[in-house]
């Protein structure tokens, strides 16, 4: 979430281009920039109440093919250099030829990554001890 803050008003048109969150022209009153900063955590909260429903999935290459994953089964995703290893509940992992900001760019909300290799949906943590991750299921 980003709020641009310029003296020319000609960069606004660009800054809600690239989907800022809020323009601020200068000189801005304290007032201004107190809307801005609640306009934008409202909107970083309604982006993260997004929930993962059951139905929802999205089409994945793998194997010169395209393979249906149902968003809710994942458990966690693990880069190995140009592929990525999908761990699903009750399924074999798949491999597919991605990047891991890609992945992140076709999941939801719900999912973070946690680490350079490991993207992991918040929903499935069960707990955190010493950096060690335990997912449900797993």
């Amino acid at each position: 979430m980003t709020i641009f803050t310029a003296a020319c008003s000609e960069y606004a048109v660009e800054g809600f281009n690239l989907n800022v969150a809020d323009y601020l022209l200068k000189p801005f009153t304290f007032e201004r920039f107190k809307q801005a900063v609640e306009k934008t955590k409202d909107l970083y909260d309604s982006s993260r109440h997004q929930k993962i429903t059951g139905d929802e999935f999205r089409y994945i290459r793998a194997d010169y093919s395209h393979v249906k994953i149902n968003i809710a089964e994942i458990l966690l995703v693990e880069g190995l250099d140009d592929y990525l290893k999908i761990y699903r509940d009750n399924a074999r992992p798949l491999v597919v030829r991605m990047k891991m900001k890609t992945m992140m760019e076709k999941l939801p909300v719900d999912f973070m990554r946690v680490h350079r290799s490991f993207i992991v949906p918040l929903s499935r943590i069960q707990s955190v001890r010493n950096k060690v991750i335990s997912i449900a299921d797993r």
